[in-house]
Protein backbone atom coordinates (compact mmCIF):
# COMPACT_ATOMS: atom_id res chain seq x y z
CA UNK A 1 0.00 0.00 0.00
CA UNK A 2 2.70 2.45 1.16
CA UNK A 3 4.48 1.30 -2.32
CA UNK A 4 1.66 2.47 -4.69
CA UNK A 5 1.13 5.97 -2.51
CA UNK A 6 4.57 6.85 -3.39
CA UNK A 7 4.09 5.80 -6.85
CA UNK A 8 1.01 7.73 -6.80
CA UNK A 9 2.43 10.61 -5.46
CA UNK A 10 5.51 10.72 -7.71
CA UNK A 11 3.36 10.33 -11.17
CA UNK A 12 0.88 13.22 -9.48
CA UNK A 13 4.42 15.47 -9.23
CA UNK A 14 5.71 14.71 -13.12
CA UNK A 15 1.84 14.91 -14.67
CA UNK A 16 2.01 18.77 -12.98
CA UNK A 17 1.80 21.35 -16.17
CA UNK A 18 5.41 22.48 -16.58
CA UNK A 19 6.82 21.43 -13.17
CA UNK A 20 4.35 23.38 -10.78
CA UNK A 21 5.63 22.43 -7.82
CA UNK A 22 4.99 23.23 -4.31
CA UNK A 23 7.67 24.47 -1.90
CA UNK A 24 10.08 22.32 -0.04
CA UNK A 25 8.99 20.02 3.05
CA UNK A 26 10.82 22.25 5.99
CA UNK A 27 7.19 22.86 7.54
CA UNK A 28 4.31 21.14 8.00
CA UNK A 29 1.89 22.43 5.71
CA UNK A 30 -1.60 20.16 6.55
CA UNK A 31 -2.66 22.86 8.98
CA UNK A 32 -1.88 25.76 6.76
CA UNK A 33 -4.86 27.91 5.60
CA UNK A 34 -6.03 26.47 2.44
CA UNK A 35 -6.52 30.19 1.02
CA UNK A 36 -2.76 30.71 0.32
CA UNK A 37 -1.31 27.31 -0.01
CA UNK A 38 -3.83 27.01 -3.34
CA UNK A 39 -0.56 29.28 -4.64
CA UNK A 40 1.72 26.81 -5.75
CA UNK A 41 5.64 28.26 -7.28
CA UNK A 42 6.52 27.05 -11.11
CA UNK A 43 10.09 26.84 -11.70
CA UNK A 44 10.37 27.91 -15.42
CA UNK A 45 6.95 26.99 -17.50
CA UNK A 46 8.90 27.23 -20.66
CA UNK A 47 12.10 25.90 -20.50
CA UNK A 48 14.16 22.82 -19.00
CA UNK A 49 10.63 21.11 -18.45
CA UNK A 50 12.61 17.35 -18.31
CA UNK A 51 15.37 18.79 -16.15
CA UNK A 52 12.79 19.93 -13.14
CA UNK A 53 10.57 16.67 -13.83
CA UNK A 54 13.62 14.40 -12.97
CA UNK A 55 14.54 16.30 -9.88
CA UNK A 56 11.31 16.60 -8.73
CA UNK A 57 11.07 12.94 -8.67
CA UNK A 58 13.49 12.53 -6.65
CA UNK A 59 12.64 15.36 -4.13
CA UNK A 60 9.03 13.74 -4.58
CA UNK A 61 10.47 10.75 -2.89
CA UNK A 62 11.79 11.76 -0.58
CA UNK A 63 8.93 14.21 0.74
CA UNK A 64 6.80 11.13 0.58
CA UNK A 65 9.69 8.44 2.18
CA UNK A 66 9.61 11.86 4.90
CA UNK A 67 5.81 11.47 5.70
CA UNK A 68 5.60 7.37 6.01
CA UNK A 69 2.99 6.91 8.72
CA UNK A 70 0.42 9.70 7.37
CA UNK A 71 -2.51 9.90 5.83
CA UNK A 72 -2.45 9.59 2.00
CA UNK A 73 -3.43 12.91 1.49
CA UNK A 74 -0.96 14.26 3.31
CA UNK A 75 1.63 12.32 2.01
CA UNK A 76 0.64 13.42 -1.74
CA UNK A 77 1.04 16.55 -0.41
CA UNK A 78 4.69 15.89 0.96
CA UNK A 79 5.47 14.42 -2.40
CA UNK A 80 4.26 17.52 -3.73
CA UNK A 81 6.04 19.56 -1.74
CA UNK A 82 9.35 17.79 -1.73
CA UNK A 83 9.70 17.92 -5.56
CA UNK A 84 10.67 21.94 -5.92
CA UNK A 85 13.81 20.91 -3.76
CA UNK A 86 15.14 18.63 -6.31
CA UNK A 87 13.72 20.52 -9.69
CA UNK A 88 16.03 23.20 -8.17
CA UNK A 89 18.52 21.52 -8.08
CA UNK A 90 17.97 20.31 -11.43
CA UNK A 91 17.36 23.59 -12.77
CA UNK A 92 20.50 26.45 -12.29
CA UNK A 93 20.14 29.56 -14.17
CA UNK A 94 22.73 27.85 -16.57
CA UNK A 95 20.37 25.30 -17.68
CA UNK A 96 17.73 27.28 -17.91
CA UNK A 97 19.93 29.72 -19.90
CA UNK A 98 21.59 26.91 -22.28
CA UNK A 99 17.68 25.64 -22.85
CA UNK A 100 16.87 29.30 -24.07
CA UNK A 101 19.98 29.62 -26.44
CA UNK A 102 18.82 25.98 -27.86
CA UNK A 103 15.23 26.29 -28.51
CA UNK A 104 15.33 30.07 -29.57
CA UNK A 105 17.85 31.18 -32.32
CA UNK A 106 16.69 34.69 -32.19
CA UNK A 107 17.76 36.49 -28.98
CA UNK A 108 14.72 38.88 -28.85
CA UNK A 109 12.83 35.59 -28.58
CA UNK A 110 14.88 34.90 -25.88
CA UNK A 111 14.54 37.70 -24.04
CA UNK A 112 10.43 36.98 -24.59
CA UNK A 113 10.48 33.65 -23.01
CA UNK A 114 12.34 34.97 -19.80
CA UNK A 115 10.29 38.38 -19.47
CA UNK A 116 6.41 35.86 -19.75
CA UNK A 117 7.98 33.38 -17.17
CA UNK A 118 8.76 36.39 -14.79
CA UNK A 119 5.42 37.59 -15.81
CA UNK A 120 3.64 34.78 -15.01
CA UNK A 121 5.89 34.55 -11.26
CA UNK A 122 4.55 38.01 -10.76
CA UNK A 123 0.93 37.18 -11.25
CA UNK A 124 1.10 34.26 -8.78
CA UNK A 125 2.97 36.14 -6.47
CA UNK A 126 1.13 39.13 -6.40
CA UNK A 127 -1.82 36.48 -6.05
CA UNK A 128 -0.55 34.88 -3.00
CA UNK A 129 0.79 38.67 -1.22
CA UNK A 130 -3.01 39.66 -1.90
CA UNK A 131 -4.25 36.69 -0.64
CA UNK A 132 -2.05 36.42 2.53
CA UNK A 133 -2.59 40.14 3.24
CA UNK A 134 -6.18 39.63 3.67
CA UNK A 135 -5.90 36.91 5.83
CA UNK A 136 -3.49 38.65 8.22
CA UNK A 137 -6.68 41.46 8.52
CA UNK A 138 -8.67 37.92 9.12
CA UNK A 139 -6.63 36.64 11.64
CA UNK A 140 -6.02 39.64 13.48
CA UNK A 141 -9.39 40.66 14.02
CA UNK A 142 -10.06 36.68 14.95
CA UNK A 143 -7.96 37.04 18.11
CA UNK A 144 -8.83 40.53 19.34
CA UNK A 145 -12.49 39.61 19.07
CA UNK A 146 -11.48 36.19 20.58
CA UNK A 147 -11.50 36.99 24.28
CA UNK A 148 -15.25 38.58 24.05
CA UNK A 149 -16.59 35.61 21.75
CA UNK A 150 -15.73 32.95 24.13
CA UNK A 151 -15.85 33.35 28.25
CA UNK A 152 -14.80 29.57 29.12
CA UNK A 153 -11.36 29.41 30.06
CA UNK A 154 -10.63 25.94 28.35
CA UNK A 155 -12.62 26.55 25.33
CA UNK A 156 -10.86 30.10 25.16
CA UNK A 157 -7.20 28.05 25.26
CA UNK A 158 -8.29 25.51 22.63
CA UNK A 159 -9.30 28.49 19.73
CA UNK A 160 -5.72 29.62 21.12
CA UNK A 161 -3.94 26.92 20.54
CA UNK A 162 -5.92 25.60 17.29
CA UNK A 163 -5.31 29.27 15.72
CA UNK A 164 -1.40 29.42 16.87
CA UNK A 165 -1.55 26.02 15.07
CA UNK A 166 -2.08 27.33 11.70
CA UNK A 167 -0.42 30.48 12.14
CA UNK A 168 2.89 28.43 12.33
CA UNK A 169 1.87 26.32 9.73
CA UNK A 170 1.06 29.55 7.02
CA UNK A 171 4.21 31.09 8.53
CA UNK A 172 6.07 27.75 7.65
CA UNK A 173 4.42 27.41 4.26
CA UNK A 174 5.07 31.06 3.46
CA UNK A 175 8.78 30.77 4.52
CA UNK A 176 9.96 27.36 2.63
CA UNK A 177 8.00 29.95 -0.99
CA UNK A 178 9.99 32.96 -0.18
CA UNK A 179 13.32 31.04 -0.14
CA UNK A 180 11.61 28.78 -3.69
CA UNK A 181 11.44 31.84 -5.41
CA UNK A 182 14.86 33.37 -3.64
CA UNK A 183 16.14 30.56 -5.88
CA UNK A 184 14.64 31.35 -8.69
CA UNK A 185 15.53 35.41 -8.45
CA UNK A 186 18.77 34.04 -8.64
CA UNK A 187 18.39 32.16 -11.78
CA UNK A 188 16.64 34.98 -13.73
CA UNK A 189 19.59 36.98 -12.53
CA UNK A 190 22.34 34.58 -13.78
CA UNK A 191 20.21 34.53 -17.42
CA UNK A 192 19.50 37.88 -17.35
CA UNK A 193 23.48 38.42 -17.14
CA UNK A 194 24.09 35.83 -20.09
CA UNK A 195 21.00 36.46 -22.28
CA UNK A 196 22.97 39.23 -24.11
CA UNK A 197 26.24 36.87 -24.60
CA UNK A 198 26.81 34.26 -27.18
CA UNK A 199 28.26 31.14 -26.19
CA UNK A 200 31.42 32.06 -26.00
CA UNK A 201 30.58 34.88 -23.69
CA UNK A 202 30.66 37.75 -26.00
CA UNK A 203 28.15 40.87 -25.94
CA UNK A 204 25.37 39.95 -28.69
CA UNK A 205 24.24 42.85 -30.82
CA UNK A 206 21.38 44.13 -29.90
CA UNK A 207 18.25 46.44 -31.98
CA UNK A 208 15.95 48.59 -30.85
CA UNK A 209 13.50 46.10 -30.08
CA UNK A 210 16.11 44.11 -27.97
CA UNK A 211 16.45 46.93 -25.64
CA UNK A 212 13.34 47.99 -25.79
CA UNK A 213 12.46 44.20 -24.58
CA UNK A 214 15.01 43.87 -22.00
CA UNK A 215 14.05 46.79 -20.61
CA UNK A 216 10.64 45.37 -20.07
CA UNK A 217 12.45 42.48 -18.41
CA UNK A 218 14.22 44.33 -16.47
CA UNK A 219 11.30 46.00 -15.10
CA UNK A 220 9.32 42.57 -14.21
CA UNK A 221 11.98 41.34 -12.33
CA UNK A 222 12.33 44.41 -10.39
CA UNK A 223 8.37 43.78 -9.59
CA UNK A 224 8.72 40.45 -8.73
CA UNK A 225 11.87 41.09 -6.33
CA UNK A 226 9.21 43.44 -4.66
CA UNK A 227 6.89 40.76 -4.32
CA UNK A 228 9.79 38.65 -2.86
CA UNK A 229 9.88 41.43 -0.11
CA UNK A 230 6.40 41.69 0.22
CA UNK A 231 5.67 38.72 1.28
CA UNK A 232 9.07 39.44 3.57
CA UNK A 233 6.63 41.77 5.02
CA UNK A 234 3.76 39.24 5.09
CA UNK A 235 5.90 36.49 7.02
CA UNK A 236 6.96 39.17 9.70
CA UNK A 237 3.04 40.11 10.46
CA UNK A 238 2.04 36.25 10.69
CA UNK A 239 5.96 35.66 13.29
CA UNK A 240 4.65 38.94 14.83
CA UNK A 241 1.12 37.62 15.54
CA UNK A 242 2.45 34.03 16.84
CA UNK A 243 4.42 35.64 19.27
CA UNK A 244 1.47 37.39 20.14
CA UNK A 245 -0.91 34.51 20.81
CA UNK A 246 2.09 32.74 22.67
CA UNK A 247 2.66 35.29 24.93
CA UNK A 248 -0.62 35.21 25.55
CA UNK A 249 -1.42 31.57 26.49
CA UNK A 250 2.14 31.36 28.89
Amino acid sequence: MKIKLITTSIAAVLLLNACALGPSTKGDYSKADPSITKEEVNFFSSSGYMACAAGGAVGALGGVLACLGKDPSTMVACGAAGAIAGCAVFMGGNYYLNSLRSEYKLVEDRINAVTKDIEEDNKRLSALNTQTTELIKQDKNYLTNLNKTIKNKEELKKAKEDKLVQINANIAYLTDTSEAYAKKLSSFDEVRKGIVLDDKGNNIKLSADDKKQLALLDKRLKQLKQEKADLEKNISEFTAMSNVVSESMA
